[in-house]
């Protein structure tokens, strides 16, 4: 089914099965908040001088690497003194996969509307990427980034050595998935956290699906590979909570 310009997320899917209103407790849309009496979502309108303006506690980044021809994302998770986590994320993608998949996905409309960066090719264009993520480290202030060590190793050591961010390892074991996506829940449900509405990225919220252990521990299921749905946006999301989280 298709809502605010995403496909929305199935039955089976994390958001429904964890939120008590599912997508919508993340982001309800234009309409249904015009017609709320009170905040429903966590959506606010913010840019990003205004973030770099927030009396914050912490500052910390999460980076998710994939393929040379996936998406890439990283967010920011900023809490600031009462307790609230403001977060803003960027997409990357090679320009010529997202016309490779034009007709399944929006990748071309979001990337007009700035919710994606095109990189030239057909791979990921390392070099802008690296100047992208080190101008973000510089210009939130980033105490420290987290990453998975299997796939980001060359690229952190070059943005801790230009930028002096802590480079954290995030290994992806469910051990460490757990308290990250646990906080996030608790945060969407009490509107403790709050986003600016990138397309992508409620997209990809719709995609994720979870394992649980027998702890109640969630991590998130990577789409298989050749998998269109993606969801390196709330995995970027989640790796930023750890700050937060611990």
């Amino acid at each position: 089914r298709l809502r605010l310009g995403v496909w929305a997320t199935s039955s089976n899917s994390w958001i429904s099965s964890s939120l008590p209103r599912g997508l919508q407790d993340w982001d309800a849309g234009p309409t249904e908040r015009k017609n709320a009496k009170k905040r429903m979502d966590c959506f606010k309108r913010y840019d990003d001088e205004f973030l770099t303006q927030i009396d914050s506690i912490s500052c910390s980044m999460g980076l998710d690497l994939a393929s040379i021809r996936d998406t890439v994302s990283a967010w920011i998770s900023i809490e600031d003194q009462n307790g609230i986590v403001w977060t803003r994320g960027w997409f990357w993608l090679p320009e010529a996969e997202a016309r490779k998949q034009a007709k399944q996905i929006n990748y071309l409309l979001w990337a007009e509307q700035d919710f994606i960066k095109l990189t030239p090719g057909r791979s990921i264009d390392y070099p802008i990427l690296t100047c992208d993520l080190a101008e973000i480290i510089r210009t939130f202030h980033v105490n420290e980034f987290y990453y998975d060590p299997h796939q980001a190793e060359h690229i952190t050591q070059e943005l801790e050595s230009c930028t002096e961010a802590e480079r954290v390892e995030f290994p992806q074991q469910i051990i460490h998935y757990g308290p990250v996506v646990q906080e996030l829940e608790r945060r969407i449900i009490a509107q403790r956290i709050r986003h600016n509405g990138n397309a992508v990225m409620n997209w990809q919220m719709g995609n994720a699906v979870v394992i649980t252990n027998t702890n109640g521990f969630k991590q998130l299921v990577k789409n298989k590979k050749g998998g269109i749905k993606k969801v390196d946006g709330p995995q970027a999301l989640l790796m930023s909570l750890q700050t937060v989280a611990s």
